[in-house]
């Protein structure tokens, strides 16, 4: 069959399939935790309606010869274990069918499309740990090929790299990496001497799950009489000493026992990561490339001032509650949250989809901004968890390969992200318009720091900071400061010696 005829007919099933999830979207009466009360917050979402028109309305496509095929050939992923609390696959596994869950149904949809397309089967292998992907690499070192591509870490994926193990993305096939289906910030950040080696962007919504955010509790803002914190991003006054300010307000010993423990109220729950999210929402940067190269940057003033200033929320033990240093789980920090025992939740973006049928009424926030005169906000992934795209050095079939990545980016962009984004999380999870747009904010602008991502001893360093209530960040700095030299200069090697 001529493939500008299945192009055409693709394009058409995308719009019918785009309509009906819009209809279904209005027309779901099921408890989506929307206030009764505010009926605005039933209508359309941004990006949606007619008097909106833009970026949803196009329909993007892949640059593929008509007459290009695949030949019938498999083409394999490497994924995430089928079933673990949180961090398991949602970007490839699907029931075979569509089943009304939005996500599988977006997936299976995607595929299908580009099955057709590209006259190929596309399977999926879901590995026992996202920690290790121990049989993706077993398959690379004896030269098996089952795999096409993979989903790994971050931190996998560098470990990888430094084995040999993975395609350099630059100058692999004819991907077109200047599509919009992919976020040029990871090609610009992580780029050593020129090369990279891992995608994020629409084909995937495993990495987004994993960025940092700041959720707020509704009852307990009006509580303390700020009734629309949203207005306080745009005038760039969402910092991290409004965030003290607004926190230091709640806290209260609920059963009167004179200790502070779960059982209790406070500003903030986090975990212990929250220094390193709270750095790089501030502007500091754990590294910068340099002459090509990473270079470790994150010893520096603005590093020690962010430290300092939150360290007055961080370190007090009844205005905020620390649940890793506590020995809890994030079971604990929900259940807290949902309970109006918190104002603040620093978690990740999948906490806001995972408290969906909480009766809890809760809105998102960016991460702050140091102080007002900074230009603009930043946000990050989570090394251990995010799911990096990456291509196994196996992998031969350049051409097929590529042409499948950019199709499966552009039918994502079409589908997969309206469904996980625009819908699942602005029309499901928030609970105003408002917080849809802080998504729009805190999705835009992420960053991928090497110095973060790659080095995880400084992630760790400010962890250990934070849990020991410390400020002793130059000796912490300088005790650490030969191994993070150090690993960077074994990553610069191997990618000097195994790529170049």
């Amino acid at each position: 069959m001529n493939r500008a005829f299945l192009r055409a007919v693709s394009l058409f099933l995308i719009a019918c399939m785009m309509f009906t999830m819009l209809v279904a979207c209005a027309d779901d009466t099921s408890d989506d935790g929307k206030d009764p009360e505010n009926p605005s917050n039933t209508d359309t979402q941004p990006g949606n309606t007619d008097e909106d028109p833009g970026e949803e309305d196009i329909i993007y496509t892949a640059e593929v010869p008509d007459d290009f095929s695949a030949g019938g050939t498999t083409f394999t992923v490497y994924t995430y274990p089928e079933e673990i609390f949180v961090w398991k696959d949602f970007d490839w596994q699907n029931a075979g069918t569509i089943n009304s869950d939005r996500i599988n149904d977006a997936v299976f949809q995607r595929s299908s499309q580009v099955e057709e397309e590209l006259d190929m089967t596309i399977e999926w292998y879901c590995g026992a740990s996202y920690g290790d992907p121990a049989e993706f690499k077993t398959d690379i070192t004896s030269g098996g090929g089952e795999f096409d591509i993979g989903n790994v870490t971050m931190l996998n994926h560098i470990a990888m790299v430094q084995s040999g193990q993975l395609a350099e993305i630059n100058s692999y096939g004819v991907l077109d990496l200047e599509a919009p289906w992919w976020d040029p910030n990871i090609l610009g950040d992580l780029a050593i001497n020129d090369m990279n080696f891992c995608l994020t962007g629409d084909i995937g919504t495993m990495y987004k799950r994993s960025i940092a955010v700041i959720l707020f509790n509704k009852v307990l803002m009006q509580d303390i009489g700020q009734e629309d914190p949203y207005s306080l991003i745009d005038t760039h006054e969402w910092t991290i000493d409004m965030l003290i300010e607004m926190a230091e307000n709640v806290s209260q010993d609920l059963d009167a026992n004179g200790e502070y423990d779960d059982q209790d109220r406070y500003g903030m729950v986090y975990f212990a990561d929250v220094l390193c999210a709270l750095e790089i929402g501030a502007g500091v940067q754990y590294a910068q490339i340099v002459d090509g190269v990473p270079e470790m940057t994150l010893n520096c003033e603005e590093a020690v001032n962010v430290l300092e200033t939150a360290s007055y929320l961080l370190f007090d033990e009844e205005l905020s509650y620390n649940v890793t240093s506590n020995g809890q789980t994030e079971e604990t920090m929900w259940t807290m949250f949902m309970a109006d025992q918190a104002l603040f939740y620093y978690g990740e973006l999948h906490s806001a989809e995972d408290m969906r049928a909480s009766t809890s009424n809760f809105g998102i926030m960016p991460m702050p901004l140091y102080d007002k005169y900074q230009e603009s906000y930043h946000h990050t992934v989570n090394p251990n968890v995010a799911a990096v795209i990456v291509i196994p050095i196996t992998n031969q079939e350049d051409l097929v390969t590529s042409y499948a990545l950019d199709s499966l980016g552009a039918a994502s962009k079409n589908i997969l992200t309206p469904a996980y984004y625009d819908i699942n999380l602005k029309g499901i999870v928030s609970r105003d318009e408002e917080s849809a747009v802080s998504l729009d904010l805190i999705i835009s602008t992420l960053s991928y720091d090497p110095g973060y991502l790659y080095i995880s001893e400084a992630g760790l360093m400010l962890r250990e900071l934070t849990n020991a209530k410390s400020d002793a960040f130059a000796s912490k700095y300088t005790a650490q400061e030969s191994v993070m030299n150090s690993k960077i200069e074994k990553i610069v090697e191997a990618i000097a010696d195994k790529y170049s």
